[in-house]
């Protein structure tokens, strides 16, 4: 039997990542040793089609990477979700985020999840009903305590600011403008808009992994 590094250079040799799932898909038709990690490398091949906005490449590489075994198997559920809205696949999507919900109904960060890939699909009415299920539930949770709570109010910060930036989508005012009557004048200045990404406090360690460069901007979650 060839070696794990034999057997992935037949993988990180190719040109294209079409080449390269093909390469996978050989490599995963023969008798493999166990420590290659198939799943991780069809999940990689799956981000990039993404990135490159071929989400029908996404799709196929994202079932095999969870069909083959990746480590962060909910994390790889909800991007096929996603890359199947961005496909144009909005019915199978959701059945994916259905699913998701039924297993994981009470974490707010699915329901994030599902908003923001709504929202990238272009279904924004979609996308702030999944933020409002979020916000609601980590506002529940963060109600519990620190003890009792995986959500903080950093959670709550940043589920707030990704639903209101869908109802500006929408044209509809923000849900925070009416605390404010009476207050500001006409040099108010206007809110500011921040994009981020995120993780999860569980995977915060596969992503220092996968990608070393974040530790500076990961070092303090609450942060």
């Amino acid at each position: 039997m060839a070696s794990v590094s034999e057997l992935i250079s037949l993988y990180e040799t190719t040109e294209s990542l079409d080449e390269a799932k093909a390469a996978l898909d050989r490599l995963a038709a023969r008798e493999q040793p166990v420590d290659l990690e198939l799943g991780e490398c069809y999940d990689e091949v799956a981000e990039l089609a993404a990135d490159s906005e071929d989400y029908v490449l996404a799709v196929d590489a994202q079932r095999l990477a969870i069909e083959h075994g990746c480590r962060l198997p909910d994390l790889a559920q909800e991007m096929l979700g996603w890359y199947l809205l961005k496909a144009g696949e909005a019915e199978e999507g959701e059945a994916v985020f259905a699913a998701a919900v039924q297993a994981r109904g009470d974490d707010p960060n699915l329901h994030g999840t599902i908003g923001a890939a709504r929202s990238d699909a272009g279904d924004h009415e979609g996308a702030l009903r999944a933020f409002d299920r979020a916000l609601e539930l980590a506002e529940r949770a963060e109600a519990l305590g620190p003890a009792r709570s995986a959500y903080d109010r950093s959670t709550v910060r940043r589920l707030r600011a990704e639903q209101q930036e869908c109802r500006r989508e929408l044209g509809l005012p923000s849900e925070t403008a009416g605390r404010f009557a009476g207050i500001a004048g006409a040099s108010f200045p206007e809110a500011a808009a921040y994009a981020v990404a995120w993780f999860p406090r569980e995977e915060i360690d596969a992503a220092l992994a996968r990608w070393p460069s974040l530790a500076e901007d990961l070092a303090d979650p609450d942060s």
